[in-house]
């Protein structure tokens, strides 16, 4: 199987769907970097096999994402989750990615988020990484930045906005 590929990276960009017990063997790629840009949705079952990745896991054309399929991500503990292709994420979602707690020393979330509101920010705050990445985000309120300034981490990159009010 490909997941036994020695290289560096291993893409998949053109794969729409897929099952959980392909994700489980997929995420055995012992590689740097396994992407998935192509997926654009998971379902919890795939979410918690692909959650089993140690290295950059690039789901970046997931859309969506509900609570059960964030629950199953949480359990990452790889260097970079990245799922920009979210463009809202309730705060529910939000609560529980930020259940991730890797182990990694530099530990990146990227979103891509275009709104956020307070609630959502307040749990986003509390994920345990060291980079937390918003750049979809052009504007945010007063309330939403002082909750995302309690971020524990190295750096919260917000690099869309385009003014600070």
């Amino acid at each position: 199987m490909l997941a036994k590929h020695e290289g560096r990276e291993l893409e998949f960009e053109g794969l729409d769907a897929i099952d959980a017990k392909t994700a489980q063997i997929v995420a055995g790629f012992r590689g740097e970097v396994l992407m998935l840009d192509g997926l654009t949705a998971l379902t919890p079952d795939s979410a918690k096999a692909l959650a089993c990745y140690k290295g950059a896991l690039l789901l970046n054309g997931v859309a969506t994402l509900d609570v059960e399929t964030a629950t199953s991500l949480a359990a990452f503990n790889g260097y970079v989750l990245a799922l920009c292709g979210v463009k809202k994420l309730d705060a529910h979602s939000a609560k529980a990615l930020a259940g991730i707690s890797s182990t990694k020393d530099c530990c990146m979330l990227a979103l891509g988020v275009t709104e956020l509101d307070e609630a959502a920010a307040k749990s986003l705050a509390n994920v345990r990484v060291s980079n937390l990445i918003l750049d979809g985000l052009t504007k945010i309120d007063p309330p939403v930045a002082l909750a995302l300034a309690r971020f524990r981490g190295a750096a919260i990159h917000l690099n869309g906005l385009s003014s600070l009010d």
